[in-house]
C-alpha cells in the first residue's frame, strides 16, 4: 500500500493516451479505462489488488480473444484456470 502514492506521483509525468485495441487489467479483469487519469489510478491499484487471472481470461474470452499464449517459465498460469 506504501508503493502506491509514489507510484501515481512517478506516472503523473508519463504521458498516457487510450489503448488502440483493448487491454485488461490483471487487478480488475477488465479493459483499462480511456482517460489518462483513471488509467493511472488503475495501474497503481494493481500493485496492492490480487491478481484475478481466471477472471481475467474469461473476460478477454467474452470479449473475442481466442487465442492466450502463456509466456514465461513454464505453465504456471495455465494451471490457475
Amino acid at each position: 500500500a506504501e508503493a502506491v502514492e509514489p507510484f501515481l506521483k512517478f506516472l503523473a509525468d508519463v504521458p498516457l493516451r487510450a489503448p488502440a485495441v483493448p487491454v485488461f487489467s490483471n487487478a480488475s479483469a477488465s479493459p483499462y479505462p480511456a482517460e489518462p487519469a483513471a488509467i493511472r489510478e488503475r495501474m497503481a491499484s494493481n500493485l496492492t489488488n490480487p491478481v484475478l487471472f481466471s477472471e481475467e481470461v474469461r473476460g478477454l474470452w467474452d470479449a473475442g480473444a481466442r487465442v492466450f499464449i502463456e509466456v514465461g517459465a513454464g505453465s504456471v498460469l495455465r494451471q490457475l484456470t
